[in-house]
């Protein structure tokens, strides 16, 4: 009686209430249940399996298909083109080592998202992805940063501080924005890349420290070596492996998925698919310099002004508009949501945005604002 009972709950609930009914202190009893019907022992192996391999996932051991947080990392990176389809095959070949990755592509793409995405797919994802933009800072607080201080290493250095590698440590340390670096921290990055040690300001004993190593720039690397502005050794050191993201205009099919994508970010789930469809065809003719950064300004400045999506608003979403645009635009989109949401009726519209009905059939003929099958107002 008490088996079946117990069989019961083990098929009702999940496996984690069920494994906590087996840790409660009817255990004895439920165990001794079990083995009378042959139970016992398979649920006994199910739990101890379950549990190593909960302890070999947090200690990086285990497979990782999802980077540990049930999340796919690759579903991140919007789109369904052969380039992105290649990168993200690419990704996953990068997080099954630990080799040193230098990611180049211009600004816009996305450099960051495929760094995430490599330290969530390796043995480190439990660890910290610590992210250092190098270009944020000038070089006497990059170092500081980078490297650490002791106490009194400087004015101000009142106490001692653990810096961003030592931080990274058994994780992904990402340097964005490594040709900005300059020729002095480059020297000392080089020297953590090949001893695997640091010292902090004002120490004389090294810190060993173990970390993966992640670069990305928009720069021309090979360019600024023959410039004498970047490290030939550091350039071999920061790249054993190498990818490029795609540009926006190389991947064009890819706008209705970021777009869709970008929209259900701002809130927006349903939008109505002929103003879509007229949207990407506008959106296609575009060069995009600013990639995917540049594509979603733009959604953004339609999504504020246009929220309907209509044509008159494409081209003044390419731009910057200027006050009297922004003025227009907005009073425009107030008028037309309210007249939408009493179905046309000026009564109640007027009522609502608390205006007469006189100045509302003014504004409607200022915007050109009318039903379907109707007149434009006079």
């Amino acid at each position: 009686m008490w088996a079946r009972k117990t069989l019961a709950v083990s098929r009702k609930f999940p496996f984690p209430p069920f494994r906590a009914l087996v840790e409660s202190p009817f255990q004895t009893y439920c165990q001794a249940n079990f083995r009378v019907f042959g139970f016992g022992m398979q649920i006994a192996r199910l739990i101890v399996r379950g549990r190593m391999q909960n302890r070999l996932e947090r200690a990086g051991c285990g497979p990782r298909r999802d980077g540990g947080n049930g999340s796919d990392p690759l579903a991140r990176i919007v789109g369904c083109s052969p380039a992105i389809q290649q990168l993200k095959r690419r990704i996953q070949r990068f997080g099954r080592v630990d080799f040193s990755l230098l990611i180049v592509g211009e600004s816009g793409t996305g450099k960051e998202l495929v760094a995430r995405a490599v330290h969530e797919l390796s043995r480190c994802a439990s660890n910290l992805f610590v992210a250092v933009n190098c270009a944020a800072l000038p070089e006497t607080l990059m170092e500081a940063e980078l490297f650490g201080h002791s106490r009194g290493a400087f004015t101000g250095a009142a106490r001692e501080r653990r810096g961003l590698i030592e931080s990274a440590r058994g994780g992904t340390l990402f340097l964005d924005e490594i040709g900005d670096l300059s020729i002095p921290l480059q020297a000392k990055l080089l020297r953590v890349l090949q001893e695997g040690e640091i010292r902090r300001l004002g120490e004389n004993e090294p810190r060993t420290v173990d970390v993966r190593l992640v670069s990305a720039t928009h720069q021309d690397l090979p360019c600024m070596i023959r410039r004498g502005a970047f490290r030939k050794d550091l350039f071999y050191r920061i790249q054993d492996l190498q990818v490029r993201v795609p540009p926006l205009r190389e991947r064009l099919e890819d706008i209705p998925l970021l777009t869709r994508h970008l929209l259900k970010r701002l809130g927006l789930n349903h939008i109505d698919e002929q103003a879509f469809n007229s949207f990407m065809s506008h959106l296609y003719r575009q060069d995009w310099p600013g990639n995917v950064r540049q594509l979603e300004a733009r959604i953004k400045r339609l999504v504020t002004f246009y929220p309907n999506f209509e044509e008159d608003g494409y081209k003044i979403s390419c731009s910057v508009p200027g006050l009297k645009e922004q003025r227009n635009a907005f009073e425009r989109s107030i008028v037309l949501r309210t007249l939408q949401q009493f179905r046309w009726s000026r009564g109640r519209a007027a009522a609502s945005l608390r205006i007469s009905r006189t100045h509302l059939f003014n504004l409607m003929h200022k915007h050109g604002l009318m039903q379907e099958n109707e007149a434009p107002p006079m």
